[in-house]
């Protein structure tokens, strides 16, 4: 779309105000930017972390998971369900940065521990419990740090095409349209300085008349 200037001085001003405007927005723009590259790299980082514990804990889960399974069968795992005091609970705490807010810290509030003492004959069952409630933990963990990195890189990568769209399209625009502008005003001037001279030159050779000898 052209740009609409204004004519005349007006316009070179129009143009002038403008580029400020976008200048300054490119200099807010990659301070944004800055600050959500440092937290999207910290929050990737975590969230592989949390990742890899949360894998490891559900291979530990299921490990234990089949042992109870196979010394108890799988009826014990109904039985210690029925002794469950509720359903576990996440709390995420969150953050805002650069007018974006995601998770912060995460926490899973876990009901009391299911006592398996009069279920099972063995403590695998035991184990298995715990394992699934360590990986409930870790999956609650890495579900807040994985979307909080996604949200901040995803408002990373709207800042910075909005960075390279002022810095790369309007700006040089506004700069052509303010040279443009320039050169046009500067070819007036020349004109009407030339004209000027020529009125003045009638004028004094008017002044002056014929000599009458």
């Amino acid at each position: 779309m052209p740009l609409r200037v204004p004519q005349g001085r007006t316009g070179r001003l129009w143009l002038r105000e403008r580029l400020a405007v976008a200048e300054r927005a490119a200099d807010v723009l990659e301070q944004k930017r800055r600050v959500l590259l440092e937290e999207s790299r910290r929050l990737l980082h975590l969230a592989e972390e949390t990742r890899g514990t949360w894998e490891d804990a559900c291979r530990l889960a299921e490990t234990w998971h089949l042992r109870a399974a196979l010394v108890g069968g799988e009826d014990q795992f109904d039985a210690a369900a029925a002794y469950v005091g509720g359903p576990a609970e996440a709390r995420i705490a969150w953050r805002s940065s650069m007018g974006l807010s995601y998770p912060g810290d995460a926490e899973c509030l876990l009901p009391d521990a299911v006592s398996v003492a009069g279920i099972a004959d063995t403590a695998a069952l035991h184990y298995a419990v715990a394992a699934q409630r360590a990986a409930l933990v870790a999956a609650v963990a890495h579900g807040a740090a994985q979307r909080a990195a996604d949200l901040v890189t995803n408002e990373l990568e709207a800042t910075t095409r909005r960075l390279r769209a002022i810095e790369r399209r309007w700006i040089p625009r506004l700069e052509t349209a303010l040279r443009e502008v320039g050169k046009r005003l500067d070819e007036r001037e020349r004109e009407d300085a030339v004209r000027a001279r020529w009125a003045q030159e009638r004028l004094e050779a008017a002044g002056r008349g014929p000599s009458l000898g």
